[in-house]
């Protein structure tokens, strides 16, 4: 990585560098997605396996439960039936939790999604910055930025994923970063008022 040194001493990177430092992170950036991808991908065939089968089992417990009603009118052992149909109808709806347990891959499926769908607009994002040499195009880019975090913000799915993002990129980040490059500090001998 080259470098020069400006009026006050600080390297400062050439052109070359940045489009280098932008090309790498746009290629962490899809490297990290499809990663994403490959997990929700591998983990959906398990997951929906899962919830086929315990909604199958909770199928045949009711069944069960109905052949012992059945059997319980003509059984003289009726608090032994009893029994048993306090044991199934337990079972059942401790069943019923498991599989209402199971949404939570739904969840996770959007909420990753949506966290690919942001990941991939920033490496696309991070490589047009990498090719470009434009005033015009690098603004551009920054309101992407926050097109791309407001879109996120909207998709996300609870009220605790959204303050999250609030901590680590708040609204406008990328409106403030692109207006403090902007920003005239005073020079020497003369007074900054705040």
């Amino acid at each position: 990585m080259s470098a020069t040194n400006n009026n006050a001493g600080a390297p400062v990177q050439d052109a070359s560098s940045y489009v280098d430092l932008n090309g790498n992170a746009a290629r962490a950036i899809a490297a990290a997605t499809a990663q994403i991808d490959l997990a929700l991908r591998e983990a959906h065939q398990p997951v929906d396996t899962l919830g086929r089968t315990l909604e199958r089992i909770a199928e045949h417990m009711q069944e069960l439960r109905k052949q012992f009603l059945t059997h319980a009118q003509h059984c003289g052992d009726a608090q032994g039936m009893l029994e048993m149909d306090l044991a199934v109808e337990a079972l059942s709806a401790q069943m019923a939790v498991a599989i209402q347990n199971m949404q939570f891959f739904d969840r996770m499926f959007q909420h990753l999604t949506h966290v690919h769908d942001y990941l991939t607009g920033g490496a696309d994002n991070l490589a047009s910055v990498a090719t470009t040499t434009s005033a015009a195009d690098v603004e551009d880019a920054a309101k992407r930025w926050e097109t791309l975090r407001e879109r996120l913000f909207t998709r996300l799915l609870s009220d605790a994923q959204r303050q999250v993002l609030d901590i680590v990129l708040p609204p406008q980040f990328w409106q403030a970063r692109r207006n403090s490059s902007k920003v005239a500090h005073a020079g020497p001998g003369d007074i900054e008022l705040f």
